[in-house]
């Protein structure tokens, strides 16, 4: 998968493998930084293979930047005995891993809020207009802005004698 093509791929739900390449500066590793940050957003676990270790750092280096440094556990460590390494993993990963460390449910009722408040935005306004109400009040507000232009003119009618 190209970069371009990478919205597709952390958009999806179900994605056993998703290949991410490209040349250099063109915003693979903040790319794969996001669909890790998916994964664990929805309870998922990632692994990131990588042919080089600095892409595997600055991958890391970004999710840390976000908070996440509790839920990596970086295998790339050629240093790292098998000991030390399972010490790490049972300390990074602890059978209640996920419990009060992310606020998960709050994220899940903002976005839950979030999206309501697009599907009211567009649903119809009236059977009749067939326009969005999010398009019938970016109207209003274009046409409030076009009429603070108009002047004022103000009118004096005659009163008639007879009224």
């Amino acid at each position: 998968m190209t970069t371009g093509n990478c919205e597709s791929c952390s958009s999806r739900t179900k994605t056993a493998a998703c290949k991410v390449e490209g040349p250099p500066g063109t915003g693979k590793s903040q790319t794969i930084a996001n669909i890790i940050s998916n994964a664990l957003y929805h309870d998922r676990k990632a692994l990131l293979v990588c042919d080089k270790k600095a892409a595997i750092v600055q991958v890391e280096e970004r999710l840390s930047n976000c908070g996440l440094k509790p839920a990596l556990l970086n295998l790339h460590d050629e240093d790292l005995d098998k000991r030390e390494f399972l010490k790490q993993a049972t300390e990074k990963f602890p059978a209640d891993h996920n419990a009060g460390i992310y606020p998960f449910s709050e994220l899940r009722e903002t976005r839950k809020s979030l999206n309501e408040r697009v599907r009211f935005g567009n649903a119809v306004a009236h059977p009749s207009l067939r326009v969005a109400k999010r398009e019938a009040l970016c109207g209003l507000i274009q046409l409030r802005k076009e009429l603070r232009q108009v002047p004022n003119i103000h009118l004096s009618i005659p009163q008639s004698a007879g009224m």
